[in-house]
């Protein structure tokens, strides 16, 4: 309602800072942040395993890969659209306007905590990403003229599991996501401790931006729909692969 209603957001932020005092807090459980090897494990297997032919769940791991590579929030990738992709000079990135609500069933009109129209550029993608995208599209528009579904939203991620839901312009739930993130890290081995869900890819991405040597911050925070200081405290963590580099360098100084 920010920017229609009100001017100005009235909760304060950090709400529960400003009224309550740590000793009056219990630690969160943190969000699951993956290493080196379990992304590189996650992008393999979905390498492997996107069959355009079984809709029902291709659509779910191509918006993972998507999200492996860019951190965007789930409800932001949920409202991809096909002219969304943008080329900047050598590279692709997603330009995002919007996010999409799984409880009202509907665009939000904006993106999280921006006014409406307010956009901004994601992380580039691979080219290999690119690369299926392109498939992708090619695929969907194909099975959507033959089942007489019109995508006139143009989602990207557009349910294709329910015909119903197809047709009223729906994209794949968070739930459904959540779901094939976790089915992906059982089959993979991966044994998360913390809370494991699509915004532990933002989490990752965040935390490999933030553990980046010559990583400009301000850039990343951009990138990511964060101020500077918000980026650094709620989404840069350490990072497991540098905390054994440091380790190492520690014991053997």
């Amino acid at each position: 309602m920010v920017g229609t209603l009100y001017p100005k957001n009235p909760v304060p932020p950090r709400a529960l800072d400003v009224f309550f005092k740590n000793s009056e807090k219990a630690l969160r459980v943190p969000r699951y942040v993956l290493d080196n090897l379990e992304i590189k494990q996650i992008k393999n297997y979905l390498k492997k395993n996107i069959d355009f032919s079984e809709f029902s769940s291709c659509v779910s791991k191509l918006a993972i890969w998507v999200d492996l590579e860019t951190g965007m929030r789930p409800q932001e990738l949920q409202a991809l659209t096909w002219g969304s992709i943008q080329k900047q000079k050598n590279n692709y990135v997603f330009e995002l306007s919007n996010s999409w609500n799984d409880y009202t069933k509907s665009l939000n009109g904006h993106l999280k905590a921006r006014k409406v129209g307010e956009k901004r550029t994601t992380l580039p993608i691979s080219l290999e990403l690119k690369s299926m995208l392109d498939k992708f599209e090619k695929y969907q528009s194909k099975f959507l003229k033959e089942n007489g579904i019109s995508n006139f939203n143009n989602f990207i991620f557009l349910n294709l599991n329910d015909f119903q839901k197809s047709s009223a312009g729906y994209p794949v739930t968070q739930t459904s996501l959540n779901e094939m993130l976790k089915k992906i890290g059982e089959e993979v081995g991966i044994k998360p401790e913390g809370q494991w869900s699509m915004y532990s890819l933002r989490h990752t991405i965040a935390t490999k931006l933030g553990n980046t040597p010559g990583m400009s911050y301000p850039w990343a925070a951009a990138r990511m729909g964060h101020t500077t200081k918000e980026f650094m405290k709620t989404y840069v963590h350490v990072d497991r692969d540098i905390n054994d580099q440091m380790n190492n360098l520690w014991i053997n100084s």
